[in-house]
């Protein structure tokens, strides 16, 4: 709010701040306590060890979902692959895997949100890459275009309807549509097992975040012209990142 340093703040600490600096504080404050997110108030979470910018409206980037990064990195990929983020979000899966693996040449990230594609734009500037941004329907989009990735990273919606009422107030205010999904949360993921062959070269890999106590159930989604090849467990040992090759 006073764009200062902490060591101009330690330095400082008897000076006093102007009332409109104070009001926004206080506001701030009591929209903390009325369940927004603290992100939302920040406007940035990090994520992999990089600041990324996030905004109401928009997924915030979960510790968890690191795992997802790991697990492409364990994966014998060839140079020069191409890699689409799905529901890219912020576009912290997607940045972090180009910044990290210089052998991903092409990147496309999709997302229906338009607020998340501003801001996913806005960070790929920041984190100075390349990358092709599209706000669609990623199933819409797999209709249209003919493009096929060798690799897809996706943490896809996965909270049932009955779930939601528990959940904690400032995750209610994160986007629904990056939460909630039929089927009891598995909607995206049978949509993406039986649409591999649009957007997947053969033998191309698909990496997935899975929520608490449904990856057996996933794996058997992913049972018809996929192969499961490994997992990655959260820091809660959680089966978090699921890999998946596409076999036609």
């Amino acid at each position: 709010m006073i764009n200062k340093p902490k060591e101009y703040l330690y330095a400082n600490f008897r000076e006093k701040i102007s009332n409109k600096v104070k009001n926004i504080f206080l506001n701030k404050i009591r929209k903390r306590i009325n369940g927004i997110p603290l992100q939302y108030l920040t406007n940035f979470e990090f994520f992999y060890g990089r600041k990324f910018l996030v905004k109401k409206g928009v997924f915030i980037p979960r510790p968890e979902t690191e795992t997802l990064i790991e697990a492409v990195k364990k994966i014998n990929i060839k140079n020069n692959c191409s890699c689409l983020d799905i529901g890219c979000g912020s576009g912290c899966i997607g940045i972090t895997l180009k910044l990290e693996l210089p052998y991903i040449k092409d990147i496309t990230f999709i997302d229906k949100n338009k607020t998340a594609i501003k801001i996913t734009k806005q960070n790929i500037n920041i984190h100075k890459i390349n990358g092709n941004v599209i706000n669609l329907c990623f199933f819409k989009y797999i209709k249209k275009n003919k493009t096929k990735y060798d690799i897809a990273v996706c943490n896809p919606p996965y909270i049932s309807y009955d779930l939601f009422n528990n959940l904690q107030e400032e995750v209610k205010n994160e986007p629904k549509s990056a939460l909630l999904a039929k089927k009891n949360g598995y909607d995206f993921y049978i949509r993406l097992a039986g649409s591999g062959k649009n957007f997947l070269k053969n033998n191309g890999f698909l990496i997935l975040e899975a929520g608490i106590n449904m990856a057996e159930n996933i794996k058997k989604i992913f049972n018809k012209n996929w192969s499961f090849l490994f997992s990655i467990n959260d820091f809660n040992n959680i089966e978090r990142a699921l890999v998946f090759q596409l076999r036609f």
